[in-house]
């Protein structure tokens, strides 16, 4: 094998490092364990679709690209038979490996797995024979392209040659691999190579992760740094840099490190819709030697002309040097002109709607912004104004969240007894026993109705049980018991003064509820002088809420089944069927408790118009909420490709109709990456739009002009459009 050569270097480098890499790999052998469980033919024999569907969580393809994890195994498509056949056949076949992946891999075969791309195929057929199959991915490929290493395949072969080749390649590798490495798992050759490829990709090809781990171990060398690394603030190919102890640290100016190939820039973004372009206005054109305007983001912002390089001999104390430097020469320039531009009055922000409703939903196709729009609209609602921009709105979202704003996502399995109220097991009790558990709608409910300052002296009581244990007495026997611990669910533990006494535990929600003069529970008798503990011994307040508005929101609320979930509660959702109001309605749960739904309580939907129509909606939900549309936005788009997103939606419209097109966000943002969005985002959602119909599929990307490729080196087995036709 002429290539020897080039794999025995880096695989003795690898070896330096080979002990301390799969230490980390928590997840290697696991994995390993996993498959041979499943991979047993008598049990294939009577799997359930359950059982099929872990694999979604076993196959790193599907993990990395969740939307193909949903197509392949999130519904069935197929009969439960087919699925038992074709895994019984990838364990059991005798046929050579082109024919294996190929009647896996084609449409009509006995043996064919809708929407398992190749690279997948490859994983499944690697954890059915360890020793034999490797591991397909576009990580090993762009590997040994880097290399210069081509694998020869003929003209019109099908993927499943393709593979064969490929995996005989690799297979000459073993040996050396074992000679200079040494076998480091219990796990086969093929698996510990694959990891040898991943090392080589993070380390040799992927530099941008490692520089910035190293960057960020240099800026904690220096105590009281004058920057930061904004780790919330990240994306593959950029980070935000921040001051910290001035203001260049937020969209309306921060500093930014951008990878551009094997090189970093650091430059100065202003991304605050009002105020971006005044800075260009402010400072002028000239600027500190070496720095220089360029357009970005229908504006302009700075950039510092060096690059530093990526890769072994970087010099991260130097790194920080000059990025203190570079601060030092701009910020002032940069704070100067926020001053300025502080110092002007601001107009009064602009309501987003006049709110009549207190139930919403925003609804449109995936990516044009609902869920994103929920969070300014909550502040607006709270607030009675506009955020002036999305952080200030987010950064209120993130304080008030399990406060005044909560937020839920539904699901097919959502139930009434999760949203409202249900019994669940108490898993801190010794004994098996239920108790009753309030679901997040009765929570923010009951919170926005009254309110006191329980968790607050909560959590005083909590201090004051860890330094010492509380000796209380029941209301009923008079039998001393001890609170001795809070658990992590913040319920007291108990142990009654007998000899044979086992613990209780009592919830923190029974004793909040008790105080709130609702519901009877199992340990009533040990309930009542902790909340009467706690009224005597702390400054317990109770006021109304009332005045002030909370905002529930739930995200994708057409995916549950509303009848199930609102019960009879549906009704009470009406402005004039709430608390204080002209036709107020209450309901008595099961349990006892009372509910009724406070005039202060919004509630805002999102609903997603590719999963189902506003006209197949629940109708009683419909009847008792405004809907604002969300469509697509090509003025949002960056200009380069506003053609392509609107002949892209156009095309959909003309396919399917106007709820299934794609939305604006996915083409936005200072980190876009079209090949990157079109093949992780836009192919794979057309291929859930037209049930995995390639010929529209590619109908719809021709019509703005993108030609085709063949799919060897797509690591998803998705359609691939030429990078150079962007």
């Amino acid at each position: 094998m002429k290539d020897i050569k080039i794999f025995e270097k880096y695989l003795k480098e690898f070896a330096i490092v080979a002990d301390k890499w799969f230490k980390d790999l928590d997840w290697f052998e696991e994995r390993s364990l996993f498959y041979k469980d499943f991979y047993n033919v008598k049990k294939i024999a009577n799997y359930e679709w359950e059982d099929f569907q872990k694999l979604r969580y076993n196959l790193h393809s599907f993990m990395s690209m969740q939307l193909a994890g949903s197509l392949a195994l999130g519904r069935i498509n197929m009969p439960l038979e087919k699925y038992r056949s074709v895994f019984i056949y990838i364990v059991e076949s005798k046929d050579d490996t082109n024919v294996i992946f190929n009647s896996i891999n084609t449409k009509g075969s006995d043996y064919y797995l809708p929407s398992f791309g190749e690279s997948t195929i490859s994983e499944l057929l690697s954890y059915a024979h360890p020793e034999k199959y490797f591991i397909y991915n576009k990580r090993t490929i762009d590997v040994l392209k880097h290399l210069g290493i081509k694998i020869e395949n003929k003209k019109g072969d099908k993927f499943g040659e393709k593979y064969s080749n490929y995996n005989n390649y690799l297979h000459n590798l073993y040996t050396l691999y074992e000679n200079v490495v040494g076998k480091q798992t219990s796990i086969s050759v093929a698996f510990e190579l694959d990891q040898f490829f991943s090392w080589f990709y993070e380390t040799k090809l992927n530099l941008f992760p490692n520089f910035l781990d190293n960057l960020k171990k240099e800026i904690k060398k220096h105590k009281g740094s004058k920057i930061k690394l904004d780790f919330s603030h990240k994306g593959d190919k950029y980070i935000w840099l921040l001051q910290s102890d001035k203001e260049i640290n937020n969209s309306m100016a921060h500093y930014e490190l951008y990878l551009k190939k094997d090189k970093v820039s650091f430059e100065i973004h202003f991304e605050q819709l009002k105020t971006k372009k005044r800075f260009h206005e402010i400072i002028g054109e000239k600027l500190p030697e070496k720095f220089e305007w360029y357009s970005w983001s229908r504006a302009k912002s700075i950039r510092y002309i060096d690059l530093i390089e990526l890769g072994n001999k970087v010099n991260y104390n130097e790194v920080y040097n000059l990025l203190i430097s570079l601060d030092e020469t701009i910020g002032d320039i940069i704070m100067n002109a926020i001053n300025q531009i502080r110092s002007k009055p601001s107009i009064p922000p602009i309501k987003f709607i006049d709110i009549k409703n207190p139930n919403i939903i925003l609804y449109g196709p995936p990516g044009t912004g609902k869920t994103y729009n929920t969070v300014e609209l909550a502040y607006e609602i709270i607030n009675g104004v506009k955020a002036d921009n999305h952080k200030i709105a987010q950064d209120y979202f993130k304080k008030e969240r399990g406060n005044r704003i909560e937020f839920i996502t539904f699901h097919q399995n959502m139930a009434y007894e999760d949203f409202i109220q249900g019994i669940k097991p108490d898993i801190e009790s010794d004994n098996i026993k239920f108790v009753k558990r309030d679901g997040l709608f009765k929570v923010i409910c009951d919170r926005a109705s009254q309110s006191n300052n329980f968790d607050e002296i909560y959590q005083q009581f909590i201090e004051d049980v860890m330094m010492k244990p509380i000796t209380l007495k029941t209301k009923t026997r008079n039998k001393k018991f001890d609170i001795t611990r809070i658990n992590s669910n913040k319920s007291c533990i108990l142990q009654a003064h007998t000899d044979k006494a086992t613990e209780i535990g009592v919830l923190k929600d029974h004793i909040w509820n008790k105080i709130n003069g609702q519901g009877y529970y199992d340990w009533e008798s040990y309930t009542v002088p902790i909340v009467e503990y706690l009224e005597k011994n702390y400054k317990l307040q109770k006021k109304s809420n009332l005045k002030k508005k909370y905002v529930l929101i739930i995200d994708e609320i057409n995916r549950a089944n509303i009848s199930r979930v609102f019960g009879e509660l549906i009704t009470l959702l009406e402005k004039d069927k709430r608390l204080g109001q002209e036709n107020e309605i209450s309901v008595t749960l099961p349990s006892g408790d009372r509910l009724v739904v406070p005039p202060n309580l919004y509630i805002i939907g999102t609903m997603n118009t590719a999963d189902k129509s506003i006209a197949l909606l629940d109708i009683a939900l419909r009847r008792r909420f405004d809907f604002m549309k969300m469509y697509p936005k090509s003025d949002l788009v960056l200009t380069e490709y506003k053609n392509a997103f609107e002949k892209i939606n156009s095309k959909i419209r003309e396919l399917k109709g106007a709820d299934f097109q794609i939305g604006h966000s996915y083409f936005m943002g200072n980190a876009f990456d079209f090949n990157y969005t079109m093949e992780s985002k836009i192919i794979p959602l057309l291929y859930e739009y037209f049930m995995n119909d390639e010929d529209a599929i590619k109908e719809v990307l021709s019509s703005a002009d993108f030609k085709f490729i063949d799919s060897m080196n797509s690591d998803s087995g998705l359609i691939e459009i030429d990078k150079e036709n962007d």
